[in-house]
């Protein structure tokens, strides 16, 4: 295929779809003496640039125009990425919860199992003040002191909730905060920002800032610090080193700002003290997290950013236009949102699928009642089925770099690799371009292993540096209707001024073989059982004997079917098996769809419509 073709048409694609339905000016452009700040120091007393600038930034100015590199995506053979995944998940266990889920737990079980934290402190033990060093240390005040080590985080400041005595010794309750440097870029490095460090039990129902608060000896304390919190977006009330005599001084006794939250979870105390978490939240702040003096309305941020939102969805056939929410209504009613409003009878939320492969993620999307706007995959047995199957949707073939597939990729080692560094930065340029209000993503777990965490908190870095809010955790997909055993590690991401969506629960059910089997039409296509050899199963073919009596390998439409896609799916081209082995099951990204859908109509405000038996629920 004509090169020139194809980069002519991803340009014009993207040129059509920026912005993804609304008007927006380019990203701020962050001055680079703002994005140097370290703990490092010269002997001039300048702030050197850290590790991630030293090492990263190279990167990103090799691969700022990607899609342009003349290597070939890479593209990973199923069963060899399998094997290699079942040989990193032990170590990964050492860090991370890879347990199936529970049923839920009755509240008295829940008490039971959980270890009391930050228990309740006496009357006669709290004290309103101390004095350290001729310092007054109160409620409120925050406080930098010689640090803690909390899950490979180093954080030196405490803001004060509690002043209290314990054997005689003055300790100092309160949430810790750690500065941006220090999270490995999982945050962009800016000088003298900080970010607030949350270890929560899920099993533990009270107030995240309540479980998660430290206790530390009054003696630790080094000085105290003016700390301020803002969901303004950088660099907005951002430090100015050049009021200091020197970075080094501007670092030490400036100003802090924060404006990011760091959420680890844990599925209770045990695994806490064990180490291993659930998932991880970096949640950037938002109005009403932060005080009046420091607050902007959360559409006023979204409008700065993307343009505005159309509340119900921006598809609205027969309408004029949505509720369109742009910075003067926001900034005349910044509750506006909180007006319920009905959603429009065939109003939708617009969907795009990048790296769509065999539509998989987009079979579930469109069930749960989004509307397929766009779609691109460099593949183009992949691309036939796409149009086929949803011929509805504008889909291309497009040389955009498979990140996805380059993180499934657990055994080859990313290092020098052109073409995978390109894959992995193409995540923040498809962000800056289309500016998407929720992102989703999925990936095999490998990438959690230490070995690529240097790169795993690089793709973090592109949402955060383009001040998305994102979660991360492993799924058992049977836990989401999948009757497979199969873990993936699910990404969720949310624009600036949106709520970051939670995960949704497990779903109700227990899926089996035999009901998605079931679910395959007697007009089915790919489907010749009586053409198959008796007696003997294709190697490699999942799940085994006894789900299968008759002992013979699978159709191609039992594959499909197996991997909860719809009999009226339609695939085409070359190498159907593997298509439909690459794919997201449907029936996943349909549980998650459904609840991010059920998240964006609570956060408009709209009241969804009813049709038929088919109810949304929005608690």
């Amino acid at each position: 295929m004509d090169r020139q073709w194809l980069q002519g048409q991803q340009r014009s694609f993207f040129d059509r779809y920026g912005g993804f339905g609304s008007s927006v000016d380019d990203v701020m452009v962050i001055d680079d003496d703002q994005d140097e700040g370290t703990a490092d120091s010269d002997v001039e007393g300048n702030i050197n640039p850290g590790q991630f600038d030293r090492d990263h930034r190279p990167f990103i100015e090799r691969f700022k125009n990607l899609g342009q590199t003349s290597r070939t995506p890479i593209v990973i053979d199923d069963e060899q990425n399998e094997e290699a995944e079942v040989e990193l998940t032990e170590e990964i266990a050492e860090v991370i919860d890879l347990s199936v889920p529970s049923p839920s737990l009755t509240p008295d079980l829940q008490q039971a199992q959980r270890i009391t934290r930050n228990a309740p402190i006496a009357a006669d033990l709290i004290r309103p003040s101390c004095n350290h060093n001729g310092m007054t240390i109160e409620k409120r005040d925050t406080v930098e002191f010689d640090g803690l080590d909390e899950a490979n985080l180093l954080a030196t400041f405490l803001k004060v909730d509690l002043v209290w005595m314990s054997d005689g010794h003055t300790k100092l309750r309160g949430i810790l905060y750690a500065r941006t440097h220090n999270t490995k870029a999982k945050l962009p490095y800016k000088r003298n920002e900080v970010v607030q460090v949350l270890h929560v039990d899920e099993n533990d129902r009270r107030p995240w800032d309540e479980q998660a608060a430290v206790d530390i000896m009054a003696e630790t304390v080094i000085g105290k610090r003016d700390m301020r919190s803002t969901n303004a977006l950088f660099s907005q009330h951002a430090l100015k080193a050049s009021q200091y005599a020197s970075k080094l001084e501007a670092y030490e006794i400036g100003p802090l700002m924060n404006r990011w939250k760091l959420v680890t979870f844990y599925k209770d105390a045990l695994q806490r003290r064990a180490g291993k978490q659930r998932g991880v939240a970096i949640i950037h702040l938002r109005a009403e997290d932060v005080p009046e003096a420091f607050r902007v309305p959360d559409d006023v941020v979204t409008n700065n950013s993307r343009g505005g939102i159309v509340r119900g969805g921006s598809y609205n056939p027969g309408q004029l236009d949505g509720v369109v929410f742009d910075l003067e209504s926001a900034l005349l009613n910044p509750n506006s949102n909180q007006i319920r409003l009905p959603q429009g009878r065939f109003q939708q939320y617009t969907y795009a699928d990048i790296f769509c492969g065999a539509g998989g993620t987009s079979r579930g999307a469109k069930s749960a009642g989004f509307r397929l706007k766009m779609a691109c995959d460099i593949w183009e047995a992949a691309c036939l089925t796409y149009q086929r199957s949803f011929p509805e949707c504008d889909i291309r073939q497009l040389d955009v770099h498979h990140l996805i597939q380059y993180l499934s990729n657990t055994e080859q080692r990313p290092d020098n690799d052109d073409t995978n560094l390109a894959a992995l930065f193409s995540c923040f340029q498809i962000i800056k371009k289309l500016k998407p209000r929720i992102v989703m993503l999925e990936q095999t777990f490998g990438i959690l292993h230490r070995r690529f965490e240097h790169y795993f908190n690089l793709l973090n870095n592109c949402f955060t540096n383009s001040h998305y809010s994102v979660s991360y955790r492993v799924i058992h997909m049977e836990t989401w209707g999948v009757p497979q055993p199969r873990k993936r590690l699910i990404i969720i991401a949310s624009g600036p001024g949106e709520k970051l969506p939670s995960f949704p629960p497990p779903k109700p059910g227990r899926p089996t073989v035999a009901k998605a089997l079931a679910t395959i039409g007697r007009r089915a296509t790919l489907h010749n059982p009586e053409e198959l050899k008796r007696g003997g199963r294709a190697k490699g073919t999942y799940p085994k004997a006894p789900w299968d009596p008759e002992e013979r390998a699978f159709t191609l439409r039992e594959f499909a079917a197996l991997q909860t896609f719809p009999s009226h799916h339609r695939f085409k081209g070359q190498a159907i098996k593997k298509q439909i082995g690459n794919a997201v099951p449907p029936a996943a990204a349909e549980w998650l769809c459904r609840y991010i859908l059920q998240h964006l109509l609570r956060d408009d405000g709209m009241e969804a419509r009813v049709e038929d038996d088919d109810v949304v629920v929005l608690d």
